[in-house]
């Protein structure tokens, strides 16, 4: 099996190449910062969104289950 080589995302500790490779912290954060940017709430906002069920919009609703 041929992998890509990706060099921004840091490659997985592991015994044998399984081209399963893991974002750093910063990775993730700076994902989760333009995430948050692009549907247009913060993280409280989307938690109080969520804690009343309802989302005021579907970019809201996506951005709350893919945050870590």
């Amino acid at each position: 099996m041929e992998t890509t080589h990706t060099p921004h995302l840091q490659a997985a500790p592991s015994s044998v190449e399984d081209g399963v490779y893991y974002p750093t912290p910063e990775q993730i954060q700076a994902a989760e910062e333009r995430l948050l940017e692009k549907c247009g709430f913060s993280r409280e906002e989307l938690q109080e969104q969520a804690r009343q069920g309802k989302f005021e919009t579907e970019s809201a609703k996506r951005a709350w289950f893919c945050l870590p």
